[in-house]
């Protein structure tokens, strides 16, 4: 994909990325990102979560997004504002309030392990 977007801008490329090396560029990227979530949540004096639920072949799935005032990376002062930001989608045991607690808190707690055991989180 890279290879077809540069060549369309005409760049030309020499030799190509393995699938070996894109796997991990994702996985880095992933855990970065998580690493950042955590940061902005420890940073924030309040959040707000949400949630909203599908069914799909008698499985059901939960999409889990939170609110919160965090720094603006673009600006040169760092002021925050209010961003949006998915946690994922993940599926569910069932669709009682229990399970959607407990689901709750597994999302969470690996942003927050991830994070407290990061050298940021230190």
């Amino acid at each position: 994909m890279i290879t077809a977007i540069l060549k369309s801008a005409g760049i030309m490329t020499k030799g190509s990325i393995s699938c070996w090396t894109v796997s991990c560029i994702l996985m880095e990227g992933y855990v970065a990102s998580q690493i950042q979530l955590g940061f902005e949540i420890a940073d924030a004096k309040a959040l707000t979560g949400s949630g909203d639920g599908i069914s799909h072949w008698n499985v059901q799935y939960y999409s889990w997004h939170i609110n919160l005032k965090a720094s603006d990376y673009k600006s040169s002062d760092r002021a925050k504002q209010y961003v949006t930001h998915l946690l994922g989608i993940t599926p569910s045991f069932d669709s009682s309030n229990e399970e959607s607690i407990k689901d709750w808190n597994l999302v969470l707690e690996s942003i927050v392990d991830l994070y407290n055991h990061s050298p940021l989180g230190k």
